[in-house]
């Protein structure tokens, strides 16, 4: 078959995305501000440059894409959704909130063409490449994804950030760029979109940073081995400036959370739910690291978000001076608790999840979009052990054929699924009171990627 036909049956699919994506679904200006649209507005109306930007209520990815559409008037967050309490007022035309749904509508289209693109660049089997590629586009189309788009929180450009991370991952992180002591301009610039792109994703959320350690510390194995294998001679300077500039991102997203106070609402939420009803818990916390105990504290069972402790500001500062480091000692002190958690999380965050904030609209399609979903977006459970499975199944495959130029691939799947492993265990032990499901779809994501992108890239191989 001739080339020129090859390359015209990516650009049918890339022209059928961006139709499903304009015309059979909502409007792209349709926005739904949510109880916490409130904190990027606050974060985004801080001076550019200074310390409440900087270590403000959220990290700053999303407040900036805010501050650069906000409104003459400012924005209103008036009218908004709680669905805890049955109010969804529906999509609407928002000033400012409005520009937001529409921006990052664009993103989403571009960072998911780019990831198809790089996919299909990546891969040689036609039929490989037409098979993966649609389904990382159907996958791109769904509610499960789109939908955010409109909804005034982090997980729109989270989701679309991570799908162009992956897209410069591809062939940017090959043999070449563990062994050669130079690399082409093409690299060059390809390390410059991934750090860029890395830096923007880190900073929608703060559970980012565990995905990102992760990946900092496979690059430093891969360039370990790389330079001993090579009796010491040479080291790849773009592999080593990679890791230096995603270090400097780690202490960039790091000084803001921690200066910030961000992180006291989840951490007082723990406190009240997992801590102050347990009398032994609470001994513990106060004998070793000071923590409050007066009966006006330990009596609080609710949310930060409705309870007058936030208001106690000798506890409060107690939170944000040694909250964080208190909760980390008192759950590896207690395994058996920890661990328990995380199993029984499963059946609580896995599973179908639906957008709660508004209904989107759907195509009438004789195939129910539930279960077109469930086919694509895999939403089990077992995403976890298939994932493991796959990817330790293509290590062994390796290991036995000796091919060295697939260990970067290899590596990086082990590296993906590590990072949301830990990415889980942050984001369900971090958050109570019913959020934590939401927070997961960032990591289901994830391991949907891991399948749809890099285990075709092994049997491509």
């Amino acid at each position: 078959m001739p080339e020129w036909r090859n390359h015209l049956f990516i650009v049918i699919l890339i022209a059928t995305f961006l139709g499903l994506r304009i015309f059979a679904s909502d409007p792209w200006t349709g926005a739904v501000a949510t109880n916490d649209t409130d904190s990027y507005v606050n974060t985004a109306n801080a001076p550019l440059f200074s310390t409440g930007f900087f270590s403000g209520m959220r990290p700053i990815t999303v407040p900036l894409l805010y501050k650069i559409f906000t409104p003459p008037g400012g924005y209103d967050t008036s009218i908004r959704s709680e669905p805890s309490i049955g109010k969804l007022p529906g999509l609407r035309e928002l000033p400012g909130f409005s520009n937001i749904a529409f921006a990052q509508s664009i993103i989403s289209v571009l960072c998911w063409m780019a990831l198809a693109i790089s996919l299909y660049m990546k891969l040689e089997n036609r039929w490989l490449k037409y098979v993966s590629v649609s389904l990382v586009l159907l996958s791109a189309c769904l509610p499960e994804i789109v939908s955010w788009d409109h909804v005034m929180m982090a997980e729109s450009l989270s989701y679309s950030l991570f799908a162009l991370l992956i897209a410069f991952s591809l062939p940017l992180f090959d043999i070449s760029f563990f062994r050669d002591e130079t690399a082409p301009k093409y690299k060059k610039w390809l390390a410059a979109g991934f750090l860029l792109t890395l830096f923007f994703w880190v900073n929608t959320r703060d559970t980012n940073i565990y995905f990102l350690e992760i990946t900092n510390i496979s690059l430093i194995i891969g360039l370990a081995i790389s330079y001993v294998g090579s009796k010491f001679k040479k080291i790849s300077r773009l592999g080593v400036t990679v890791l230096v500039v995603s270090s400097l991102i780690v202490i960039f997203q790091q000084a803001g959370a921690r200066g910030s106070t961000r992180l006291v609402n989840p951490l007082i939420n723990n406190l009240t739910a997992n801590v102050f009803p347990y009398s032994t818990r609470v001994e513990f916390m106060h004998d070793k690291w000071g923590m409050p105990n007066t009966p006006e504290i330990i009596s609080n069972r609710a949310s930060a978000n409705y309870s007058t402790i936030t208001g106690n500001k000798e506890f409060v500062r107690w939170v944000q001076k040694n909250g964080l480091s208190a909760y980390t000692d008192f759950m590896i002190n207690t395994p058996e608790w920890t661990v328990q958690m995380l199993i029984n999380s499963f059946s609580d965050t896995f599973g179908y999840y639906k957008q709660p904030y508004y209904d989107p609209s759907t195509v009438k399609l004789t195939v129910d979009p539930k279960q077109l979903t469930r086919l694509i977006n895999w939403s089990s459970s077992d995403l976890i052990v298939i994932s493991l499975f796959l990817t330790l199944l293509a290590i062994g495959k390796n290991l036995k054929q000796k091919q060295t130029t697939l260990w970067p691939v290899l590596g990086m799947m082990a590296s993906i699924w590590l990072g949301a492993g830990v990415m889980y265990t942050a984001s369900y032990l971090g958050e109570t009171w019913g959020s934590a499901a939401r927070h997961i779809q960032n990591v289901i994501l994830t391991y949907r990627l891991l399948i749809l992108v890099y285990i075709p890239v092994i049997f491509d191989s």
